[in-house]
């Protein structure tokens, strides 16, 4: 409460607790009710400046801080949790064909995002581009099936994160998630 007082004060607002803007209240108060990265939102930005088209700022409907980076390539980076120590960091991409250009800005950012959320994959001796290739490769082979399945669901696990790598094979759709260990993993 001292501290949202604080910050209305040198904003110029007064009055009781419910003149401040409820995203004010929140991004002051906010605290994260679980495990986290260790990762910052301007770290993964730095890596990802070039590409971005869109930037957006928010809160999930339980208070928590999140940023959405989208770009050119059809990627979104959302970044959930306080700026300075993410709870979680989801892409979400096509990975159908598209021309080359797309294709190069497209593996740039999710290996980029995954380099900087996830330094741990490269440490345990996995480099990110080789990882997102082979999912990559995986999600095409079961698309190819004569029966496919709707969608897979693969974990990977690196010091204290865990990367999941969801494809939608129908719409060529996938969503990487790279979240704390600790955290339970949904049920697949």
């Amino acid at each position: 409460m001292r501290k949202v007082l604080l910050l209305c004060t040198a904003l110029g607002l007064t009055g009781c607790r419910e003149d401040v803007p409820p995203e004010i209240r929140a991004a002051v108060q906010w605290q994260p009710s679980g495990p986290t990265l260790q990762v910052k939102a301007p770290d993964i930005e730095a890596a990802l400046q070039a590409g971005v088209v869109t930037a957006k700022s928010g809160l999930l409907t339980d208070g928590t801080p999140r940023r959405l980076l989208s770009f050119k390539a059809d990627v979104s980076i959302d970044m959930i949790g306080a700026p300075s120590n993410l709870s979680e960091v989801q892409i979400v991409s096509s990975y159908a064909n598209a021309e080359q250009t797309t294709m190069l800005l497209r593996i740039g950012a999710v290996v980029s995002t995954l380099a900087v959320a996830c330094p741990e994959m490269e440490a345990g001796g996995t480099r990110p581009s080789v990882w997102f290739k082979n999912v990559i490769d995986e999600a095409v082979n079961e698309g190819k099936k004569k029966k496919p399945p709707k969608e897979m669901v693969m974990y990977s696990e690196h010091g204290d994160k865990r990367v999941r790598f969801e494809a939608w094979l129908g719409s060529k759709t996938m969503m990487i998630i790279i979240e704390p260990k600790a955290r339970p993993a949904p049920k697949a």
